[in-house]
């Protein structure tokens, strides 16, 4: 018997997770004043500070989306949600701008895994005839 997931309780994920995910990002923006503070960045410097988060969201779903397909979503998950706990650590103990760098980066491959995982959930939850077809 195949198990399936409620409707309900996956849009209440969805909606939970994606929120989460901008509430964060958005707080990373609000705080990177005091990011230039503590490291004693220009605004050139904090603009590469701030664009890791960018460069992981564009680069992160090519890699997680096939991913998925090949080691399963749940692992390919479980290692976004590893990858942003080691961000959010070496964030917390940086003592130079290079290496929060490398902690944000961390933080923000996870943004894109949840995503491709929350798509991927969305899409095996629907019947297949309502399903998309990538060709």
């Amino acid at each position: 018997m195949k198990k399936t997931t409620s409707k309900v309780f996956l849009l209440a994920a969805t909606y939970s997770l994606f929120m989460s995910i901008g509430i964060a990002f958005i707080i990373m923006q609000l705080y990177s004043g005091s990011f230039a503070e503590s490291f004693g960045l220009s605004m050139t410097e904090l603009g590469t500070l701030l664009s890791c988060q960018f460069l992981a969201s564009m680069i992160t779903p090519l890699i997680t989306g096939r991913l998925s397909d090949v080691i399963g979503k749940k692992k390919v998950l479980i290692g976004g949600i590893a990858l942003f706990a080691i961000g959010c650590f070496v964030i917390s103990l940086s003592k130079t701008a290079a290496v929060c760098k490398i902690g944000i980066f961390l933080w923000a491959v996870e943004e894109p895994v949840q995503t491709v995982s929350a798509v991927r959930h969305w899409s095996m939850s629907s019947p297949k005839k309502h399903r998309a077809i990538l060709r």
